[in-house]
């Protein structure tokens, strides 16, 4: 549970009655309430494995439940007449049901060729139950989805440590239990749709123990993908909608050398294209920046438009020394390009290109060859820069033609801060 001090918050929009007090009748009050949950989840799974020289057969199937209260209660009220105690001033319930079999099998032919096929049926149900806590509304509901999740793929490595890879992957992902709730609240976008994802992907490898280079082609093409919108719902929750078109493309690239048998040398890259097609954004229309009245929804057509939080280009740097077995010494530097915030392709909602280092030191030894240990100290933002690495927007648009009215949220990164961790493993 987490507790919050609200102050004049209405007895209406909590569903209860206004409380008179002496004589004196009041419609909000300040007060302290509590948002609680009590969760249970189930799960069990079973696994056959058949092995030969050649063939490596696996099937089973999961099941998973779970059953989660979400409650409400009242810790203080400043004005009241006739509540108790802690009293439960709202309640719902998600319930969601995961069941899947799946099959995978991998097949040798051939010295170096390896092929695979991995199968699987996917059964989900969500069920929501009861009044949702911010604004009073019966959000009861419930969406059952069935999806068939086939990959298959082969690996050849043909000639002194040269490798090549190719595979093809059909995927599906279901909306959560708060994107339900919150398309729902939105009305108009209420049916929101699980995703489709199919993924093409060629790559190459190179690795000799002391060199190592790859390099992976990837084509992801979605249908009603789930993107971020940009906007937060009450209670800091990324809101998701579903774009009917999309693509993700891109190329992503690695390379490491070690010249030192303690001492690594590593990169990767990574540069993309991500983009909606055949897309329309709908802009919170509003009839001038007064009085900020009702008016019909403005709305512009992208034959291509960027996805939101979706960057073009992100690499890394990494230097690995261990100057002796049981000491680690690790720097990255790691560099992403901008991204937009929201779908509306506003060039003020974009989060702005940084850069960031991060190093640790990890020493490992055993506890009377009892157990094995390792204590550790990580330092992030290693320069202290001033960078946000999330965001969030908000735009509004005037029916008469006055500024478009924008508002921009960035969670900034804390300055050079310190972690120690020390890990037993029995």
């Amino acid at each position: 549970y987490y507790e919050q001090y609200k102050q004049d918050k209405s007895f209406s929009g909590m569903g209860l009655p206004n409380q008179t007090v002496e004589g004196v009748t009041y419609t909000s009050t300040d007060l302290i309430r509590r948002k609680n949950m009590d969760n249970g989840f189930y799960t069990g799974h079973f696994n056959l494995n058949y092995h030969s020289s050649k063939l490596t057969l696996q099937t089973g199937g999961m099941y998973t439940y779970y059953d989660g209260d979400h409650f409400a209660t009242l810790r203080w009220v400043e004005h009241t007449d006739n509540l108790a105690a802690d009293h439960e001033w709202v309640r719902n319930n998600g319930k969601k049901t995961d069941a899947n079999v799946f099959t995978k099998v991998s097949y040798n032919p051939l010295a170096g060729l390896s092929t695979y096929l991995d199968l699987q049926y996917r059964y989900v149900r969500h069920a929501l139950s009861g009044i949702d806590d911010d604004d009073m509304l019966d959000m009861t509901q419930s969406r059952t989805w069935q999806f068939f999740n086939p990959k298959v793929g082969v690996f050849y490595d043909f000639f002194a440590n040269n490798a090549v890879f190719a595979s093809v992957g059909l995927a599906h992902r279901e909306p959560t239990r708060a994107d339900l709730k919150d398309a729902f609240k939105q009305g108009s976008t209420s049916d929101i749709r699980p995703e489709r994802l199919t993924d093409f992907e060629l790559g190459y490898t190179f690795d000799n123990q002391m060199v190592m280079t790859g390099l992976n082609l990837y084509y992801m093409r979605y249908k009603d993908q789930l993107v971020p919108t940009g906007k937060l719902n009450e209670v800091g929750y990324k809101l998701m909608g579903n774009i009917e078109k999309s693509y993700r493309a891109g190329v992503e690239l690695q390379a490491g050398y070690r010249p030192l048998d303690r001492l690594s040398l590593e990169a990767n890259a990574t540069f993309s294209r991500n983009k909606a097609l055949d897309y329309t954004a709908w802009y919170e229309t509003y009839d001038n920046s007064n009085d900020w009245g009702d008016a019909p929804q403005l709305s512009q057509y992208f034959k291509e438009a960027s996805l939101p939080f979706s960057p073009e280009a992100m690499g890394a740097f990494r230097v690995i020394w261990k100057p002796i077995d049981a000491l680690s010494f690790t720097f990255t530097k790691k560099w992403v390009s901008r991204q937009y915030i929201t779908n509306t392709q506003n060039s003020d909602l974009m989060l702005p290109a940084y850069t960031a280092a991060n190093a640790s030191l990890v020493y490992g030894f055993d506890m009377k060859g009892l157990a094995k240990a390792s204590l550790g100290l990580y330092v992030d933002n290693l320069a202290s820069r001033s960078y946000s690495s999330n965001a969030w927007g908000y735009e509004a648009h005037f029916a008469n033609g006055d500024p478009t009215y924008v508002e921009k949220g960035l969670y900034p990164v804390a300055p050079r801060h310190y972690l120690v961790k020390f890990v037993l493993q029995l």
